[in-house]
């Protein structure tokens, strides 16, 4: 912006009753009183200064009223742009029993054997060479993890550190009286011939007993284990065989889910390449990759349709199409609407229209804009679309994309968990040096020239409100398109309602148009099929 221009500037654009909004249609009213849009302008600088200015802010959006049990959640959406990997199931609860009974069994040897723990334990001798590993291995444990947790707590000087994990040593040794005395007494109680007898006797004892007494016992055990199992399906943790029952399923299930994650990997470099820098011969330049951008952006917005008519068009659309197994859904029906709109923008563009088009998409709350969740957790990853263009049957139209949704999730799961990685913690701005990073940007901004953003609604919340009290009747979010894209479309879900909105580079205006006038005629279209 110039600098006489402030930089963040709010436009208040009063609308009288019955007037046309930015879409060219009917403007929706409930009241027979003007009303007004406000616009908001805020130079991206401004922004970056402020880390904690949300949207909400600016709308005065009141976030109090939705309390944290109705935030959503990208894992509950059935979007395309989530989700892309279903998480692990053995794993982590091998993950979490392994814990739970390395904690108990380790507990139980503290108590056995650390005379701090256990008040059977003479606190003042040691008896033996294995009372005293025992209690040099406790000491260890417990060094080791007060360093780990006050690591960061010490300053950085690393003699200090080194006098910190002095401290904690000297500590132990008073502690456990681990003197060269009492260490020396311990050997020599254990080299003494009586201890020796004594405790080869009570060894020989002990085998003697469990191989006459314990060993019919535990044999008893497995086979009730084994018929209570086959009579009521229950199993008993405390057998042999209620182990093996309970975890050979787990482990067979856990190496599979490690199996493929190694495949995975394997197969990630690949994939990755392919989808971003693969040439495919069925998708050509077209118009939106030609245009000479100039940085400043015009919008548009389509008229609103209520879900309910939506989800008609879907239960219609699966029938007359013949889908016995499948039915379009909410997203194939949205993304074949999106189909002819960028149709007809490259038919006013240059008249060419292509055959495929790579899109670049991702999803967003809609309480990451209205401010009761954070920037991470409240977007999804990106993912690549080949979304098709030329076809002009509505059938094949939808079988293409459907096609095109299940390459997604088999090819992109890797390039996904990279945007994501990149999302939550600068995975790749860390990783390559700053130039690579702006050729690449370049290089896929072009590559991808029409960018995708669905907003998620919270379906737990019915009504939102600002700070005034009023009710917030409708939202459009604009994304700007980043470097070299031309186009970045939003569908925008709000209040029971869906709508395209549009944000394109003005030399592409007033063509952009074309995205968004004909929504519901597309959407009619589908309906006739």
């Amino acid at each position: 912006m110039p600098p006489e221009i402030p930089p963040w500037q709010i436009f208040c654009i009063p609308m009288a009753p019955g007037g046309r909004d930015g879409s060219g249609v009917a403007a929706e009213c409930d009241s027979v009183a003007p009303y007004y849009y406000l616009l908001y302008r805020v130079h991206h600088l401004l922004l970056e200064e402020q880390t904690r200015l949300k949207i909400s802010d600016l709308l005065l959006v009141d976030v109090k009223q939705c309390g944290v049990e109705t935030v959503g959640s990208l894992s509950e959406c059935n979007s395309i742009f989530a989700n892309m990997m279903r998480g692990p199931v053995y794993l982590p609860k091998m993950w979490r029993d392994l814990n739970a009974s390395i904690s108990n069994k380790w507990n139980e040897f503290v108590y056995n054997h650390d005379p701090l723990e256990s008040p059977d334990i003479e606190k003042k001798q040691i008896k033996g060479i294995q009372q005293l590993l025992s209690m040099l291995l406790i000491g260890v444990v417990v060094i080791v993890s007060d360093f780990v947790r006050g690591y960061s707590k010490v300053s950085a000087n690393p003699l200090i550190k080194i006098d910190y994990l002095k401290s904690l040593i000297d500590r132990e040794i008073q502690r456990r009286n681990l003197t060269l005395g009492t260490i020396w007494n311990a050997i020599l109680s254990s080299l003494d011939p009586i201890n020796v007898v004594k405790e080869w006797i009570f060894l020989l004892w002990k085998i003697g007993a469990t191989i006459t007494l314990m060993v019919p016992w535990y044999i008893y055990r497995e086979v009730e284990a084994m018929r209570i199992y086959m009579l009521i399906g229950k199993i008993k943790r405390n057998t042999v065989a209620g182990f093996l029952l309970e975890y050979v399923p787990v482990l067979y299930g856990a190496l599979g889910e490690c199996f493929t994650g190694i495949k995975l990997l394997y197969t990630a470099p690949r994939l990755v390449a392919e989808e971003l820098f693969e040439r495919r011969s069925d998708i050509t330049e077209h118009y939106l990759q030609n245009v000479s951008l100039c940085g400043r952006k015009v919008v548009s917005w389509s008229e609103k349709i209520r879900m309910d008519e939506l989800k008609l068009v879907e239960q219609g659309t699966g029938r007359k199409a013949g889908y016995s197994n499948h039915t379009p859904n909410e997203t194939e029906i949205l993304l074949a609407i999106l189909s002819k709109s960028l149709q007809a923008l490259c038919y006013e563009g240059d008249g060419k229209i292509p055959r495929m088009m790579h899109l670049s998409g991702r999803c967003m709350l809609e309480d990451y804009l209205l401010g009761t969740t954070n920037y991470r957790t409240g977007n999804s990853g990106f993912i690549s679309l080949n979304l098709p263009i030329a076809s002009l049957d509505q059938r094949t139209l939808l079988r293409s994309i459907r096609y095109s949704i299940a390459q997604i999730r088999q090819k992109q799961i890797i390039l996904n968990f990279l945007t994501i990685a990149q999302l939550k913690h600068d995975f790749l701005t860390n990783a390559l040096p700053v130039v690579v990073m702006k050729l690449l940007m370049n290089y896929l901004s072009r590559r991808f020239a029409v960018t995708m953003t669905e907003v998620i609604e919270n379906p737990n919340v019915t009504e939102r409100r600002n700070l005034l009290g009023h009710t917030i009747k409708d939202i459009i979010y604009f994304r700007p398109p980043q470097s070299n894209t031309s186009v970045s479309i939003t569908v925008q879900r709000f209040n029971g309602e869906v709508r395209f909105a549009c944000m394109a580079d003005s030399q592409i205006g007033p063509k952009h148009l074309a995205l968004t006038a004909g929504f519901r005629k597309h959407l009619q279209n589908l309906q006739d099929l």
